[in-house]
């Protein structure tokens, strides 16, 4: 946990490797995929454009390290795209 200047404690700051599934990527290059997990079956994140990530298409599953805060899910690194046209 983590304390701001007023000594009140903040939410804890965790973050995961999983599974996620690409359902759109707009013109833009921003996407939307589903976390492929039980335990956040109805998660919808976005994924920012980032010309850092590794390249993915709509469908593909992906490794993705998430951050979560305040109760907030969001990408910090694509490790892994496992997509139709791709090998690992």
């Amino acid at each position: 946990m983590k304390k701001n200047h007023d000594n009140k404690v903040d939410d804890m700051i965790s973050s995961s490797i999983l599974s996620l599934e690409v359902i759109s990527i707009d013109n833009d290059g921003y996407s939307s995929a589903r976390i492929l997990d039980d335990q956040y079956t109805k998660e919808i994140i976005q994924i920012p454009y980032n010309n850092e990530n590794i390249k993915f298409n709509k469908q593909d599953h992906l490794l993705a390290e998430l951050v979560f805060y305040n109760k907030k899910i969001s990408v910090k690194k694509i490790c892994v795209s496992e997509g139709r046209n791709n090998s690992i």
